[in-house]
């Protein structure tokens, strides 16, 4: 049986979860003191500006809506870009109401419909890219993974393989059974999975929907697919826009050995440094997921710093460069996301 110090055998807990609790306490009101000294801002995380006829993965915002946003955030905040905000944070002088913004993946449609409407508004923004996808003919894999399983058309009624070395067995004869099945027991193994299982777990999803992707794939939604390299030059050009990686193919770096990880940071950051002329500043965790050892590749790679995902955490000076936290932008209102916004930067909990 495993003991607090100083613990007896038989003696109540109380004492020590009261005397952890206050010490809790005690740093959660230093870190909200050297917070409020030094300032707080926050990091948004955009994906895709469209329509999309399906988005399970609740990545897409309506360029109207982004328009929205951007006339609050212009209006409302002070827009930094995120080595500025980075900068900031090192040196504990944190603008009053900071945001930078940020996309991930390397979507077409940041450069068709996002674009337009960051250079109307003057506004900023970080695009991390996954660069094994560019000038790539399908959908990234977890787009493809969508309409394998849920796309239009006829589907097996149920699943059963084995995935990863884990075994699948779900019922799939009905559109709410296949959304299930998707968000809740495929994607999760693929997430944790290397880049050459996934590729592999697709091959067994192909032959299971009968070579099946069903309408909600490029067709049906041309902007769902990455930028091809001409794009992604063209996007560059804009003095607005800071480009870095997001890894090669968006395998979760917990899920990787060091030397497949490492692989993984360093030909995204070949790429973009080759096709922008410098070296990127920063690198973004696919799926915000990160370890000691993902931490110690974008260490190891000349990172300043690497952006995650945290819903509730404003960027302080307490915040660790290579853990810097982010806050999903999602499909709502402007009133919504200045209420969520003004939720996190209320925030002094734990340090990120």
């Amino acid at each position: 049986m495993r003991l607090w110090r100083g613990e007896r055998p038989g003696q109540p807990k109380v004492g020590a979860g009261r005397v952890l609790d206050a010490a809790g306490r005690r740093a959660r009101r230093q870190y909200a003191r050297l917070s409020a000294r030094r300032g707080a801002g926050l990091i948004l995380l955009y994906h895709r500006i469209a329509e999309p006829p399906s988005d399970p993965w609740q990545l897409a915002v309506t360029p109207r809506t982004f328009e929205r946003h951007l006339r609050l955030l212009s209006s409302q905040c002070r827009v930094l870009t995120l080595s500025e905000m980075f900068e900031a944070a090192r040196r504990g002088r944190i603008p009053d109401r900071a945001v930078a913004i940020t996309f991930d993946d390397g979507y077409v449609d940041n450069l068709e419909e996002g674009l337009p409407l960051l250079e109307k508004y003057g506004t900023p923004a970080t695009i991390y890219i996954a660069t094994g996808y560019v000038d790539s003919p399908g959908r990234f894999w977890w787009d493809e993974l969508q309409d394998l399983i849920a796309g239009a058309g006829p589907r097996p009624d149920s699943m059963e393989m084995a995935l990863g070395g884990i075994r699948i067995a779900a019922p799939t004869a009905t559109e709410r059974e296949r959304r299930h099945t998707l968000l809740s027991v495929v994607h999760p193994v693929l997430r944790a999975s290397s880049p050459r299982m996934i590729q592999l777990a697709l091959e067994r999803i192909r032959e299971w929907a009968g070579g099946e992707t069903g309408t909600g794939g490029i067709d049906g939604d041309p902007s769902r697919r990455p930028m091809t390299r001409e794009e992604l030059e063209r996007l560059s050009q804009s003095p607005l826009i800071e480009l870095g990686p997001h890894t090669s193919t968006h395998p979760s770096m917990v899920a990787l050995t060091a030397d497949v990880g490492r692989d993984e940071v360093e030909s995204s950051q070949r790429y973009l440094e080759e096709l922008t002329g410098s070296p990127p500043a920063g690198f973004s965790y696919p799926f915000g997921d990160n370890n000691p050892a993902a931490r110690r590749a974008a260490r190891a790679c000349g990172f300043q710093y690497a952006v995650g995902v945290r819903w509730d955490t404003p960027v302080t000076a307490a915040a660790r460069r290579f853990e810097l936290p982010r806050l999903m932008a999602i499909e709502e209102s402007e009133a919504a996301l200045q209420a969520r916004m003004e939720a996190t930067l209320r925030f002094r909990g734990d340090p990120p």
